[in-house]
């Protein structure tokens, strides 16, 4: 019984200084005429403009130029070991992208050198593998010259250089190299 009746005080003391504020509020003239008035503006402008400096500083305005640039494939390609890995430009630079990632199950793509896939390599097998490497290597086969790429959802072996957008069943993107 002593808690409520100590939470009824509360309660009425709170009431008691919300009335006598808003009624405070409402009383008091405010004249912009006064002659503190354009003082008391400046100094709000002031402590606002040092609050914005403070916390962003110019430092924070300017590109970073420790941050290194990236780049996305012009064309992305798979390809066997015969293609050099890296960024594929357009001056006729062209190499098997070594930082594809996954649209659907939004993984990176891991790569086997000279490897293909055995049969049986389906959905399943992957998602209950992926990313173990050994795992995976289970299923490989030993092949010269051909790349054996996968994702959690999705596998293929490649001999030559193909771009990306002639394997439609493949959702995979350049996920941009570093320069």
């Amino acid at each position: 019984m002593d808690d409520l009746d100590r939470l009824l005080d509360e309660a009425q003391l709170v009431d008691r200084y919300a009335k006598n504020t808003t009624e405070d509020l409402l009383n008091k003239k405010y004249s912009a005429q006064s002659p503190n008035a354009d003082q008391t503006i400046d100094d709000i402008l002031n402590e606002k403009f040092e609050t914005y400096t403070k916390f962003s500083g110019e430092k924070h305005l300017r590109k970073n130029p420790d941050k290194k640039q990236t780049f996305r494939c012009s064309i992305t390609h798979l390809g066997g070991v015969q293609i050099p890995l890296g960024w594929s430009t357009l001056n006729n630079i062209k190499r098997a992208c070594d930082q594809l990632k996954c649209t659907s199950c939004d993984n990176v793509i891991i790569v086997f050198e000279n490897s293909g896939w055995r049969s049986g390599v389906d959905y399943f097998f992957l998602r209950t593998n992926y990313p173990n490497r050994i795992n995976l290597g289970i299923k490989l086969k030993n092949l010269k010259g051909s790349r054996a790429y996968c994702c959690q959802c999705t596998s293929i072996g490649v001999t030559e250089l193909v771009p990306l957008d002639q394997l439609p069943q493949l959702h995979w993107i350049c996920g941009k190299h570093a320069q």
